[in-house]
């Protein structure tokens, strides 16, 4: 069973297992190299997922307003912080992927 069941309301803004782990991964801080080497997956892999994350997120609506938004609004950031006012994520959940991560990046 997913650690949440309802990630949003609607079933075609739901996220997947594999946008969740990228929303994880850059809310952790990680670059596109560092996920793609931790998923196993290429650098356009991570960018896919990515920007399917930031569509059904909605995030990439503020950037695409306006070319100056693009100045102000990291999509990144965006992103998380859209994921932690709808409740995707928390600050229990991030710092139990913390630990994973530290013990990953010992491994490597």
């Amino acid at each position: 069973m997913r650690r949440v069941q309802a990630r949003t309301q609607h079933r075609h803004d739901a996220l997947t297992d594999a946008e969740y782990e990228v929303l994880i991964d850059i809310a952790l801080g990680l670059t596109d190299n560092a996920i793609a080497e931790r998923r196993y997956l290429s650098r356009r892999g991570v960018q896919n997922r990515l920007q399917s994350l930031y569509a059904k997120l909605g995030a990439n609506e503020a950037s695409s307003a306006k070319s100056t938004v693009n100045d102000v609004v990291n999509i990144r950031s965006r992103a998380v912080a859209i994921a932690l006012q709808r409740g995707l994520v928390n600050p229990f959940e991030l710092g139990r992927e913390e630990r994973v991560l530290a013990a990953w990046l010992g491994k490597r």
